[in-house]
């Protein structure tokens, strides 16, 4: 390059050939015009400042909207509501290899709490609830039942007036009278409950500050793919729950079933003040009675009022033989699920269940 073809070494090499500036002076001159004149102007600056905030805002907004909207972030489906049972449940999911879901249910109106607990506390049947989730066109995509634990034995007492619902092997309306078949039915019913509970989701109870069943929530896993689940636009509720007017009738038959505990006993004949009825899911009563009949060989105990007591067959094996000294004068204290004690002077305390 410094000596060409057909030149000596006594050439000068040519002079290098400047590159030509970037941008050209009458440019610079003009935007730095322009920037003194943009300077000497607050409100634009303002202006581009609140421009370049709003911009970033935007951005930021994206992400976090991607974020929580994506397969791997939590995300919120909200609240849905089932007029027919007056249930209104909230949605939380998130994927982590498996879709977890958490799920709250309570009374949707805030005026029916008493009778939702109710119902809660003592289902007449077995209950459910069914999650689906689905795309826009509202087809389902996946879905998945969470259980309430069901007590035959409360179901008898506590159980729906509507013939036409629940009715089955597990209806405890049904229940037979016959001490000995009873306890036949119960072991059944118990073993096909478990057999239910197997393997699923089971709702706990929510306690509020006035000791009523506030709410209901579970949480686990769901049986839903990615695909399925990054598809989904909304989610639905599908409750087994009693009806508004089952739930009126339960709670007319507590009240029944407390009003009939309060009465005065057979044997003392003993005035027992009213007891209020505010708080329908946590009472407890208590009374005196006589013991007619103790059978250790089928857990039975009947009182002269028409009680029947039960058991444990193996605990009343080994019992002081006063409590077969009848007529056995006793006092019995009972809570909300019917769990109660029975008192004998001089003879100790025995653990019972009531059938009422």
């Amino acid at each position: 390059m410094h000596y060409p073809f057909g030149a000596t070494r006594d050439a000068q090499p040519p002079k290098p050939i400047a590159d030509p500036p970037l941008v050209s002076a009458a440019l610079l001159a003009g935007w730095k015009q322009r920037y003194q004149a943009f300077k000497a102007n607050p409100l634009r600056v303002y202006a581009s400042a609140a421009v370049g905030c709003g911009i970033l805002f935007g951005v930021v907004f994206a992400a976090v909207s991607w974020r929580m909207g994506s397969a791997n972030g939590p995300y919120d489906f909200g609240s849905v509501t089932s007029s027919a049972a007056g249930l209104k449940g909230h949605l939380f999911t998130k994927w982590d290899k498996k879709l977890t879901y958490r799920l709250a249910v309570e009374a949707s109106d805030p005026e029916r709490k008493a009778e939702f607990a109710l119902a809660v506390a003592h289902p007449p049947r077995p209950l459910s609830v069914n999650v689906r989730l689905n795309d826009g066109k509202g087809f389902v995509l996946c879905s998945w039942d969470i259980l309430l634990r069901y007590d035959a034995r409360d179901a008898a007492v506590f159980s729906a007036s509507d013939p036409g619902v629940g009715k089955g092997k597990t209806d405890a309306a049904h229940l037979s009278t016959d001490p000995r078949a009873q306890a036949l039915d119960l072991a059944s019913w118990n073993a096909e409950e478990q057999q239910r509970e197997q393997g699923k989701d089971i709702f706990q109870d929510e306690i509020g500050p006035d000791g009523q069943i506030a709410a209901i929530d579970a949480q686990g896993a769901a049986p839903c793919s990615k695909d399925a689940y990054e598809s989904a636009s909304y989610w639905s509720l599908w409750p087994n729950f009693p009806s508004l007017a089952e739930q009126d009738e339960l709670r007319k038959r507590q009240e029944e079933a407390q009003a009939r505990a309060e009465r005065p006993s057979f044997a003392t004949r003993k005035k027992i003040a009213p007891k209020a009825a505010a708080n329908l899911t946590s009472y407890s009563f208590e009374g005196d009675d006589e013991i007619v009949e103790f059978d250790a060989s089928r857990g039975i105990i009947e009182t002269a009022a028409g009680k029947t007591f039960f058991f444990d067959k193996a605990a009343g094996a080994g019992v002081d033989s006063r409590w077969q000294d009848f007529p056995v004068s006793v006092h019995y204290k009972c809570n909300q699920n019917s769990d109660c004690t029975l008192l004998c002077a001089g003879a100790g305390a025995l653990h019972t269940r009531l059938r009422r």
